[in-house]
């Protein structure tokens, strides 16, 4: 049996993910009782996705996993000073104006996208 390609093997954890999401919100509601174990059924597909990233770092040729660390680099390093301030001015200010998580994967996802640009523009 011939096994699918990291990107078609991330697409299909994806929409299993989804699927399960929306299954597990309308599930929690009909089963109070069994909220929680309900609610971490989708890290099933989620560590699936997890393990389609890593074979798609595995089959990148060096540059290419080059520019991507970098590109990660980039967005750990951006996440971390941004929650740090994030942090402060809470201190500062004694009232919080934290984000939602979605949010804060929209600001990680943004910064590496633009770390992606300058290490692709590094190394062009």
């Amino acid at each position: 049996m011939k096994s699918l390609s990291p990107a078609k093997q991330l697409f299909a954890s994806l929409a299993v993910y989804a699927l399960l999401l929306v299954l597990s919100l309308i599930a929690a509601r009909v089963v109070p009782q069994y909220r929680l174990a309900i609610m971490l059924v989708p890290l099933v597909p989620g560590f699936l996705i997890v393990l389609s990233i890593l074979a798609a770092i595995r089959n990148m040729d060096e540059m290419q996993r080059r520019i991507q660390l970098e590109a990660l680099g980039f967005a750990f390093a951006g996440m971390f000073m941004l929650l740090v301030t994030e942090a402060l001015l809470d201190a500062g200010l004694g009232h919080s104006q934290t984000q939602g998580a979605g949010m804060y994967i929209f600001y990680m996802a943004m910064m590496w996208a633009v770390g992606l640009l300058a290490a692709r523009r590094k190394y062009q």
